[in-house]
């Protein structure tokens, strides 16, 4: 079955201002709102994630902002020894590269890819399960964390020419851009990071 990390979950659960416990009790103000089953060697299950999602969405006014506070909360320590290894690595490039191979160590629901192409580079997040509501969400904080992180590696002179997501935008996509810093386009081909 599908998995990711339990670590995910507890990000998405804390960027919406409650917490998720060890016993998969998700807590707001104190009061258990949502009960998921209990995460397995770190793992939960594709489907309960996705759920929880799916239940936090439907509770957020503001789903840019559950973005951006995703964004500003994944950190690569987040990430066990593949968050060691994007840290270790001697540049922006081969951090990716170890993301690209070893991402399947924390989940099996979707990959990344880097393309380079002359001074472009690309680097693109496909999902590897059925298409739900949750994923676009899911795929907007993937893509928002990535960028957050890349630009605590490289410092404010990393430049992004354009964020693509290929679901439709869901709310205003100038706060996209004004988040992301650059041009970001809704029921694109992929969804993607388009970088020097």
């Amino acid at each position: 079955m599908p998995s990711v990390i339990n670590t995910f979950a507890r990000i998405m659960a804390k960027a919406a201002g409650m917490t998720l416990t060890d016993d998969g009790s998700l807590l707001a103000n104190g009061t258990v709102v949502l009960r998921l089953p209990r995460a397995v060697d770190g793992l939960t299950a594709d489907t309960d994630y996705f759920d929880l999602i799916d239940w936090i969405r439907k509770g957020q006014p503001d789903e840019v902002a559950l973005v951006e506070a995703y964004a500003s909360l994944i950190q690569t320590d987040d990430l066990g020894v593949l968050g060691l290894a994007i840290k270790t690595a001697p540049t922006l490039r081969v951090s990716l590269q170890r993301v690209e191979r070893y991402f399947r160590l924390i989940t099996d629901t979707a990959v990344y890819q880097l393309i380079e192409e002359g001074d472009t580079a690309l680097w693109t997040f496909q999902g590897q399960t059925l298409h739900r509501a949750a994923l676009e969400l899911r795929n907007e904080c993937a893509l928002a964390g990535f960028a957050q992180n890349m630009r605590r590696f490289v410092g404010p002179e990393l430049s992004l020419r354009s964020v693509t997501f290929s679901h439709a935008c869901r709310c205003d996509p100038d706060r996209y851009a004004a988040h992301f810093g650059c041009p970001v386009f809704f029921d694109a081909d992929q969804n993607s990071i388009q970088l020097d």
